[in-house]
């Protein structure tokens, strides 16, 4: 995991004298954008600022944050292109983390496009670096704070990040934690902090954790203050070793930030059992599956009618003629008329 302040940024150039003379005009400014995609191609260019923009806007929704609310700035640079036949990584984060001269840290990503171009890993490498900076803000205007600092990110963070981003676009995230209801996989809340990225999974067990990781983060965020409480978690990772696999009690710094986990790890693991339960129930917020919108679409335009009973009458009104009772009617609106 990166060091930050092992590497020094370029000094900045020297600002220009402004056209009107000399004279600085007084204008309202704004904060810049926090990131900046650096690219000799400007296609790559402006599909990576789209891309960016997107899961950052993304992970800000969840994190119930402003756009100016961030401390330290992030590059995206691109090279390559997507017929370069190369080994390696898709995309990677420099194990020196700059220091700028304005006692910022720079956080940068390395992306190169080739015939193999894995976008998951770009996104998660991606949210790592997001969730750097979040660890990293309670030292803003402390550079010297920043020697020897171990970044290190839980690993459920990132793909709990990714999997609930994803699903939530699509509009259906139940449908992620209903499998794992229906799979009886669901992994226990120490499983899941203790996983570790350089750890293979097979495929199926991959999936689960993802899914899992992606529940424990939408769980985490519906508790009160739970945004809140998760910075806080996150400003703690800097000086804690919790959460590694090196750590015999995982879910101890997670209970300390949010107040509602606090107890014994038995009722952590039934709070835990009820959220994975609850979180596969359909949301007020998401979308039918298409073949289950057509159902319901057919019947919303159903019309059903009951057969008419008729009465028979009493005394004299039983030799009567009676009228014949109208029949029952089940089909479409369009068809009533018809029908009549």
């Amino acid at each position: 995991m990166p060091w930050v302040a092992l590497g020094q940024a370029p000094p900045p150039t020297a600002p220009t004298t402004p056209a009107n003379g000399g004279v600085s005009t007084a204008t309202a400014t704004r904060k810049a954008k926090q990131v900046r995609v650096v690219s000799e191609s400007d296609e790559s260019r402006s599909a990576f600022k789209n891309f960016s923009d997107t899961l950052l806007a993304d992970f800000r929704a969840l994190m119930q944050e402003r756009d100016d609310q961030w401390a330290f700035p992030i590059e995206i640079h691109v090279s390559g292109t997507a017929n370069d036949v190369v080994e390696g990584a898709t995309a990677a984060i420099p194990q020196e983390i700059q220091l700028l001269p304005d006692g910022r840290i720079g956080l940068q990503l390395y992306v190169r496009l080739h015939n193999r171009y894995d976008q998951s890993e770009v996104n998660r490498k991606f949210l790592q670096l997001l969730l750097y900076e979040m660890m990293t803000r309670r030292y803003a205007g402390q550079p010297n704070a920043f020697e020897e600092i171990n970044l290190r990110v839980p690993y459920w963070l990132i793909r709990g990040f990714d999997e609930l981003i994803q699903h939530r676009a699509a509009g259906r995230p139940s449908t992620l934690f209903a499998g794992i209801i229906q799979s009886r996989e669901v992994l226990p809340i120490d499983s899941i902090l203790t996983q570790e990225a350089s750890l293979p999974l097979d495929p199926v067990s991959d999936a689960v954790f993802g899914a899992s990781s992606a529940a424990l983060v939408e769980a985490l965020l519906d508790l009160q203050g739970g945004a809140d409480s998760l910075r806080s978690y996150l400003g703690s990772l800097p000086e804690s070793e919790s959460g590694s696999a090196d750590d015999p009690d995982p879910a101890a710094q997670l209970r300390t930030h949010f107040p509602e986990l606090r107890g014994s790890p038995d009722a952590l693991e039934k709070w835990w059992s009820l959220q994975i339960a609850s979180l596969g129930q359909l949301q007020a917020f998401e979308y039918f599956p298409p073949d289950k919108t057509e159902a319901m679409l057919d019947e919303a335009l159903t019309i059903d009618i009951a057969a008419e009973t008729v009465e028979k009458g009493e005394g004299l009104r039983k030799f009567l003629p009676s009228k014949k009772p109208d029949a029952a009617y089940r089909g479409q609106l369009s068809d009533f008329e018809n029908f009549l």
